[in-house]
């Protein structure tokens, strides 16, 4: 009895761990509160934009990883440097020092230049199904401007993109990344669900292995009776079908029960 007992919890948690593991949904990948670019779901795996912007100590906050790029209008441009604040802008852009998202507008005589997000303000959010890293930058005289950047993974892009959407609305601006870093990684180890797939392959192996010894040497056992607890894997199939055609009888139930109240 204690061996069945325990078969039936150790593949019921194995099978919750390995269901918790699956991929999240966007809307559970928390930040990790540093304003460093990271975000991680519940099973572990993160979100790490820093890759997207190598060399950013060598610029120094003076260069734009992702330069000015034009809406389809070419009314606005808007360049980005991920992960880290720009610090040695001067003359029309020295507005945009201490931001990681600027936007300007080439076709006004004073070319302007507005700070649309510091990193200090940086979120990862879910709207309409989408999800975002977003910055919050100057203020308006209603508003701050604020930078929603989509997130779109593509594990084959050799090269990470940039681009403008046309669905600015007031002061809220929609950009788009791609690259493989907006996809989903884990850190290097083992996760929480293979550990336990190695251990329940250990435990099998230990068990039929000691088991067949056990049998054998101390039981005298021979041919089939060499299988450990052979009894219970032989009744195995049947209360597994047992069990489903209780389920099945359930479920089956509760919807006559359902058409019934309908009726009445």
């Amino acid at each position: 009895m204690f061996f069945k007992l325990f078969v039936f919890c150790f593949l019921y948690a194995f099978t919750l761990t390995l269901s918790s593991t699956a991929a999240d949904d966007p809307s559970t990948c928390t930040p990790s509160g540093k304003h460093d670019c990271k975000c991680k779901f519940s099973d572990g795996t993160f979100i790490d934009l820093k890759p997207i912007n190598p060399g950013a100590d060598q610029r120094a906050g003076k260069k734009w990883r992702f330069d000015y790029v034009p809406d389809s209008k070419n009314t606005s441009e808007f360049a980005f440097n991920p992960c880290f604040t720009m610090k040695g802008l001067t003359g029309d852009e020295a507005p945009c020092n201490g931001s990681v998202v600027c936007q300007r507008q080439p076709k006004l005589s004073s070319d302007p230049h507005y700070n649309v997000g510091n990193q200090s303000t940086e979120n990862f959010e879910v709207k309409d199904g989408i999800f975002y890293v977003t910055y919050e930058g100057s203020h308006t005289e209603t508003a701050p401007r604020k930078a929603w950047i989509k997130l779109i993974c593509d594990r084959n892009a050799a090269e990470s993109k940039f681009a403008i959407t046309d669905d600015t609305k007031d002061h809220d601006y929609y950009l788009t990344l791609t690259s493989k870093y907006c996809c989903a990684t884990s850190e290097a180890g083992l996760s929480l669900g293979s550990i336990l797939c190695i251990l329940f392959v250990v435990i099998l192996v230990v068990y039929l292995v000691g088991g067949i010894l056990f049998n054998k040497f101390v039981r005298g056992a021979t041919g089939v009776e060499l299988i450990p607890n052979r009894g219970f894997w032989t009744e195995l199939p049947a209360l597994i079908k047992e069990g489903f055609q209780f389920t099945a009888a359930k479920i089956t139930g509760l919807f006559n029960r359902n058409a019934q109240y309908d009726q009445i």
